[in-house]
């Protein structure tokens, strides 16, 4: 009888080995999978980029359409004042204004005396002849000093450039039509 339970004890533990083997043996072939995931990953890389250049069409759509519409409201705006200084030169009021006054009376109310964040006033907005000698010069400088002086083109350049000339560079790769 001792036999026969040292043999069932035996077999209980061969048996607890043989799991454990088991169990290692598919650890390992798990921890083998884990370790090719960045591998498999790879492999979704060309659908990625495919993912990209569309998200990258919709995107360049989409910001096309917001600037029709802005430059539809800017219009809307130009013609507002248009007849805003139609109307303050128009004899329907007391003391009608010339055109230049009416000009730069409406110009100063709707843009402002004081600079805007990006630094501009309502001098840069209005057409060149409406303005006086002195203001002309001072328009003159600004704007140079905008452009020209400031000499760096990609510390000037706002994010549409920089989308720009990152699609530029997607199509010279072949990634992007």
């Amino acid at each position: 009888m001792l036999n026969n339970k040292k043999f069932n004890a035996n077999i209980e533990q061969s048996d607890w080995y043989q799991w454990l083997e088991y169990k290692f043996k598919i650890r390992r072939k798990i921890n083998i999978i884990k370790s090719w995931k960045p591998l498999l990953r790879f492999w979704l890389v060309p659908m990625q980029v495919e993912n990209l250049i569309e998200a990258t069409k919709m995107y360049r759509s989409h910001i096309k359409e917001l600037d029709g519409v802005i430059e539809e409201k800017d219009n809307k705006i130009q013609c507002t004042m248009d007849d805003w200084i139609d109307f303050r030169g128009s004899d329907r009021l007391k003391e009608p204004e010339d055109e230049r006054t009416a000009t730069r009376r409406v110009y100063q109310l709707v843009y402002g005396s004081e600079p805007d964040e990006y630094g501009y006033t309502w001098i840069d907005h209005i057409d060149g002849k409406f303005l006086t000698k002195k203001e002309d010069r001072e328009w003159f400088d600004r704007h140079h000093d905008r452009t020209i002086c400031s000499g760096d083109e990609i510390a000037n350049a706002d994010y549409q450039n920089h989308g720009d000339y990152l699609i530029y560079e997607l199509k010279e790769r072949g990634l992007y039509d």
